[in-house]
């Protein structure tokens, strides 16, 4: 029985995608300070953040 090692389809990251985690996540810190979900996203192009928010 052989057992192969699991596939990760997760894009490999880099310092560049830093900043739009970062917004993310401090989208989600300010839905939770309004009592809401902790959900955040952004969108960023080329390493700049040009979107965020949270529901």
């Amino acid at each position: 029985m052989t057992h192969e090692q699991p596939h990760s389809v997760a894009p490999e990251l880099d310092s560049a995608d830093l900043p739009a985690f970062e917004a993310a996540y401090q989208a989600a810190q300010k839905s939770l300070a309004e009592s809401g979900i902790p959900i955040g996203a952004s969108i960023a192009r080329d390493g700049v953040v040009i979107a965020d928010g949270h529901n």
